[in-house]
């Protein structure tokens, strides 16, 4: 893909005013580019801070990086996928499919590559939001569009001497496009969701792999089979047949919810599953004890492999839950563990490694973009949420920030199902508020603080009796205080509904000063 064509304005002053400007290219801003269009909306543009479509999915290359819901529900409802190739599609496969998406909803020339926003701040006299990016140049627009995402900034952990490791050293979200495992010593740092899919691959070929593991995670079979040719064009030809299918995906998933919400009955049975797969997977007692979670199944992300647990199982795989004291310039060094009692778990360190891989997840709770968000009192975005809860109304809209919407907000994420689902809501709530402001082109809406906090107390209601506040578990799902800010308490359809359109009686219309 090539940039949309970037005028030289530093000298003129800051292009504008836009309608919209959206920033990010992920599936968040092409949803929302897509329903502005939609809506006849054309005066936008797409701000991407590297040169290619995609987010997360573009960022994380690693081997055996792979979708974790089914292929039928991870395409556009308005767009959809006949042809997955996998039951659960791969990173490649979705990558491309986000190209093809752009072409097809004639979005190229809307894209502007290479564009990092360094900051968007309110200018009440204007009531437009000023968009600056690196470089020196300056947007001007009625509404902002955050589709920046939230899994697309590495956690580094602040380990002891972390930096004086001399050999190989990477987070999974920037895996080496040339890196070969084959004969090296590979330390991996963290069992989630991208460690179970990227260690069985480098096993294959690595010398040694030693994962450090922290918290035993509930790791599910995943059934992963290819679609059959004859499936894809039947899907292709007969648009029912896909319907059905991503019909009977979405209520099988969406049906989970009131078991992680409540705590239900239903968690009992997913430990169960999870303890059978231990079982028929790993013959070793004390690496069963070592795999088995502590904690409520939901609490932390359920992951789905199956070849998560054979991979431990090979000698030349080790796992050891004993604490990292700190890294030398060669080596690992862990601390023993008087409490420690399998065998397995009373390694001591050093451990002579020469790659370290950090699969230690991403920095969701506070994502960057909001501290260069300035509303209207002159506070970022960070520092509003940091006074109250970390949260935003509906996900996407905060007090004393007007026309600006958070794609994939505080309170969107789901433990069960896609989250396109979610991003197709608020793209629509998006343009909702795109229409209105289009139609009233001196207000501006800016959402109630009555209304936030009203609906914060029905967040933390809510969410106070799930398996993610009180399922035994620390993840990132909580944020400091240990309140669940990265979920969604309810259904999908829920959701949907509330997000259905704008009401004016939840936001304040402010006039244009005169």
């Amino acid at each position: 893909m090539t940039p949309a064509s970037q005028s030289e304005t530093t000298q003129q002053g800051p292009r504008g005013p836009l309608a919209v400007v959206i920033v990010g290219a992920g599936f968040a801003g092409i949803g929302a580019a897509a329903e502005l269009r939609r809506r006849g909306i054309t005066n936008f543009t797409i701000l991407e801070r590297a040169d290619e479509v995609g987010g997360v999915w573009r960022d994380n290359t690693y081997p055996g990086c792979q979708c974790d819901v089914p292929s039928s529900l991870y395409s556009f409802s308005f767009l959809p996928k006949h042809d997955w190739s996998d039951r659960f599609a791969t990173q490649p496969e979705i990558q491309q499919y986000l190209r093809d998406a752009v072409r097809h909803l004639d979005l190229e020339s809307r894209i502007e590559f290479g564009r990092d926003v360094s900051q968007v701040q309110w200018d009440v006299e204007a009531q437009l939001w000023t968009v600056s990016i690196a470089g020196g140049e300056s947007l001007r627009a009625r509404m902002v569009i955050v589709g920046s995402g939230t899994l697309n900034e590495p956690s580094i952990p602040k380990f002891d001497g972390l930096a004086d490791f001399s050999g190989e050293l990477f987070h999974s979200a920037n895996w080496p496009a040339d890196f070969d495992p084959s004969g090296k010593r590979i330390a991996v740092i963290g069992t989630g969701a991208s460690a179970v899919q990227f260690v069985p691959k480098i096993a294959e070929a690595a010398l040694s792999v030693t994962v450090f593991q922290r918290t035993a995670p509930w790791v599910l079979p995943r059934g992963d089979r290819s679609v059959p040719r004859w499936q894809q064009q039947l899907n292709g030809r007969v648009p029912a047949a896909m319907s059905v299918t991503r019909g009977v995906d979405f209520l099988r998933r969406e049906l989970l919810t009131n078991s992680f919400v409540r705590s239900g009955r239903m968690l009992s049975l997913i430990e169960r599953t999870g303890r059978r797969h231990i079982n028929s997977q790993i013959a070793d007692p004390s690496l069963r004890a070592l795999v088995t979670p502590e904690f409520r199944a939901g609490c932390k992300r359920l992951l789905m492999s199956d070849t998560w647990y054979p991979t431990l199982t090979r000698p030349n795989v080790t796992l050891t839950t004993t604490p990292i004291s700190h890294f030398t310039s060669t080596s690992v060094v862990t601390r023993h563990d008087p409490g420690g009692s399998a065998d397995r778990d009373t390694t001591v360190g050093p451990i002579e490694v020469d790659v370290i891989v950090l699969a230690t997840g991403f920095r969701v709770q506070r994502r960057s973009i909001l501290s260069v968000i300035v509303g209207t009192d002159g506070d970022s975005m960070a520092a509003a949420m940091f006074k109250t809860a970390p949260t935003a109304y509906l996900g996407s809209t905060l007090p004393g920030f007007p026309n600006l919407v958070l794609m994939t907000g505080p309170n969107t994420g789901l433990a069960n199902n896609s989250m396109l689902l979610m991003i197709e809501a608020q793209a629509r709530y998006a343009a909702d508020m795109a229409s209105y402001l289009d139609r009233n082109p001196d207000a501006a809406l800016d959402v109630r603080s009555a209304v936030m906090e009203s609906f914060t107390s029905e967040l933390e209601e809510r969410l106070g009796h799930s398996v993610w506040a009180d399922g035994g578990c620390a993840s990132w799902y909580q944020d400091a205080h240990g309140r669940v800010t990265a979920l969604w308490p309810g259904t999908t359809t829920e959701f949907r509904r509330r997000t259905r359109e704008i009401s004016l009686a939840d936001y304040r219309v402010l006039s244009r000063p005169q």
